[in-house]
């Protein structure tokens, strides 16, 4: 089994290393309601790839794939999504970033618990995830290294351990930067670039 493991990893962490929607979202979520609102983006992301791993090996991914029509509705869906979100960020008045009352306001556990399932949602409704696990991880499973459905789970599950560290890691380089105290007007900027590359990356999966 490591002979395909490690090639699976190199070629995920680089799809994985290229910032998407979800280290898009973990980041915002950090940046704009603090750590725990970011560590709660991050297991709801992975949460969301687990679902799409426990889809890969039943199977479902690939009948998604092989509708036209339920990959379509996939995409327009997750672009939706995507739309809604930055419309969200970019409709909402500034928040000082660096202010301990602004994230403990949003800390609350309401408010919490729709990060995590917004984490959620943003993996689930991504279509690129679902031929991810249809295109790329089906080349890594080998005849004779095991049955199917272990080695689809043992690589799912690197999968989402390796989400967990790039999404994380992003997240944590962000409040990093956010404890520099940059001034408000760097806070606002980042902002509307987070709303707007929301919007660009629901064009961008509706188009492709």
């Amino acid at each position: 089994m490591h002979e395909q493991l490690v090639p699976f990893l190199a070629v995920t962490s680089v799809v994985m290393v290229v910032p998407g929607p979800s280290v898009l979202f973990a980041v915002t979520q950090r940046l704009r309601s603090g750590p725990r609102a970011g560590l709660l983006a991050v297991l709801g992301l992975e949460s969301g790839l687990a679902v799409h791993v426990a889809a890969a090996c039943l199977g479902l991914s690939a009948a998604v794939a092989a509708s036209e029509g339920l990959l379509r509705a996939l995409q327009v869906s997750g672009a939706a999504y995507l739309a809604w979100l930055g419309l969200g960020v970019l409709r909402r008045p500034t928040k000082p970033h660096t202010g301990t009352a602004a994230q403990a306001s949003a800390e609350v556990p309401g408010s919490l618990v729709r990060v995590y399932l917004s984490g959620v949602l943003v993996d689930l409704l991504n279509p690129k995830t679902v031929l991810f696990f249809v295109a790329i991880l089906p080349q890594f499973v080998r005849t004779g290294s095991g049955t199917v459905a272990n080695q689809s789970v043992l690589l799912g599950a690197c999968c989402v351990a390796m989400a967990l560290l790039v999404d994380g890691g992003y997240a944590a380089l962000a409040g990093r930067l956010q404890r520099r105290r940059l001034p408000a007007s760097a806070g606002r900027w980042a902002e509307l670039a987070s709303g707007c590359s929301f919007l660009g990356l629901a064009a961008w999966t509706l188009t492709a």
